[in-house]
């Protein structure tokens, strides 16, 4: 190491550790707000959700009209959906922070 670099890092070692400590401050400090972009992080899967599960349905009641093996190939997507969601939000429920 170049007597330069030896020079130089006591320093740059304090600056880690100040900067180390002042995120984990920060972290600590900010652990129990929710912000209101969260919930509309939230509501948009929520919404994104019942969007999937409502044109899965209408995909299935349309091609049972027609073809009912291209309805019943359906119903496998809409059920996995509705499941995912379910869990998806049994899960958030469980977890509020």
């Amino acid at each position: 190491m170049p007597p330069s670099a030896r020079h130089f890092a006591p320093d740059v070692e304090e600056f880690v550790r100040e900067r180390h400590r002042d995120l984990s401050e920060r972290r600590r400090r900010s652990a129990g707000a929710f912000s209101p972009l969260a919930a509309l992080a939230i509501a948009g899967g929520a919404v994104g959700a019942a969007a999937m599960m409502g044109t899965g349905a209408a995909y299935v009641e349309r091609a049972s009209r027609v073809d009912g093996l291209a309805a019943a190939a359906g119903v496998p997507f809409t059920a996995w959906v509705a499941f995912a969601t379910v869990l998806g939000e049994e899960i958030r429920r469980r977890n509020p922070s």
